[in-house]
């Protein structure tokens, strides 16, 4: 679910018109529909779409949030600058005529336009990629969407031993622990659009590297330290995959609540390889994700922890940290409790975002004090 937040430079507006804006791609009868189907809510409740907007009001879209790029922007493809030429090409071999002066591999850590480099990526001779990145029809978008961005081209990632990503893996393990892998599913198969392609209708789905990927990542490192974005519609194949490789996949306790006792997001679906959130960076704050919810799951959510619902961001921390899921996680306007005006980013907008910041004096020990005695009660460690 994503969340819109009008202000003053919204307001005074029907709601269709606002959402004819939003979605400016989308045909009229897009927004109709999601709207009949509740789809599209406004401040937690069905709307007609002949609604006057105010300020504060709340938008809820329970959309996909490659279904709301795809209708909010045109997708382009780059040009970039091939240097070598494709004599003969199939699944297995690949002969190139290389010009004077690029290097086939590097000689240093600086060198990073060598032949090898550029194959992991090759062009063809117009220099643009074959095949670009997208998804394929669905309920939402009857003709996919076309993202643009290139793909892959992994026999050559795999020849090399995955060593382009290897580098990558330990340049960001520098700066942390752990790292989320977006779009985990493309690792399993990933979609190819031929890239003249006007839309995403002719696209195939290809086999990504698999485990053999991650094979090679613990065989450099020991480790494969990967937690799996798998929100969202996900297939058997791609959980299958996650298992084989030991990842943890994601918990959303925001999305927990709706009228389901088997939602997988409820922490007694849970199994313990599994990271939980009371919600991530493209969510509301736990404390405006419940003062715009609707009053089902609100009651939900009261019933489910026996609570009154006056803290609900540490009732979620609370239940995070109950849950029997490996790692816990919560942003720190949810230890703070901020209202929506705390939330960190509103995915499919381009102003307002990432702009929020905690003062030292925001840093009560109370606080620290709350943490200290829920890993102590649940047997968690900081």
């Amino acid at each position: 679910m994503k969340e819109i937040k009008i202000t003053q430079k919204e307001e005074n507006q029907r709601l269709d018109k606002f959402l004819f804006k939003y979605f400016n791609k989308a045909p009229k009868s897009f927004v109709y529909k999601m709207l009949r189907k509740k789809r599209i809510k406004l401040n937690g409740a069905k709307a007609q779409g002949n609604e006057i907007i105010s300020d504060g009001d709340m938008l809820s879209m329970y959309l996909a949030e490659d279904t709301m790029d795809s209708f909010m922007e045109e997708k382009t493809v780059h040009k970039a600058e091939r240097h070598f030429g494709i004599v003969y090409e199939d699944e297995n071999i690949l002969i190139v005529t290389k010009p004077a002066g690029l290097l086939t591999h590097p000689e240093s850590a600086k060198d990073r336009d060598t032949l090898i480099d550029q194959i992991l990526f090759y062009l063809n001779e117009k220099g643009f990629p074959k095949e670009c990145a997208g998804v394929p029809p669905d309920y939402f978008s009857p003709k996919g969407q076309l993202w643009g961005n290139p793909l892959y081209t992994w026999k050559n990632h795999k020849s090399q031993g995955y060593k382009w990503w290897i580098n990558r893996i330990k340049n960001c393990l520098k700066l942390a622990d752990t790292i989320r892998i977006d779009h985990f599913r493309g690792f399993e198969k990933y979609y190819a659009i031929p890239i003249n392609s006007k839309d995403a209708t002719v696209g195939k789905w290809k086999k990504g590297p698999g485990i053999d990927f991650f094979n090679a990542v613990k065989k450099e490192l020991g480790i494969c330290p990967f937690i799996a974005e798998d929100l969202g519609i996900i297939t058997e194949e791609v959980t299958a995959l996650r298992l084989k490789a030991g990842l943890p996949g994601m918990k959303i306790l925001q999305f927990a609540f709706d009228d389901s006792p088997n939602n997988s997001y409820l922490p007694h679906n849970y199994e313990k390889n599994c990271v939980v959130y009371t919600g991530t960076h493209d969510n509301d704050t736990s404390r405006g994700w419940y003062e715009n919810a609707t009053e089902f799951e609100k009651d939900y959510l009261r019933r489910y922890m026996n609570t009154d619902g006056n803290s609900p961001s540490w009732d979620l921390i609370r239940l995070a940290m109950s849950s029997s899921a490996d790692t816990a996680v919560f942003p720190l306007q949810d230890i703070l409790s901020l209202s929506s005006k705390g939330r960190m980013n509103t995915p499919g907008t381009d102003s307002g975002n990432w702009t929020w910041r905690f003062k030292s004096d925001d840093l009560k020990d109370e606080y620290c004090q709350s943490l200290k005695y829920l890993n102590k009660i649940f047997k968690r460690n900081i």
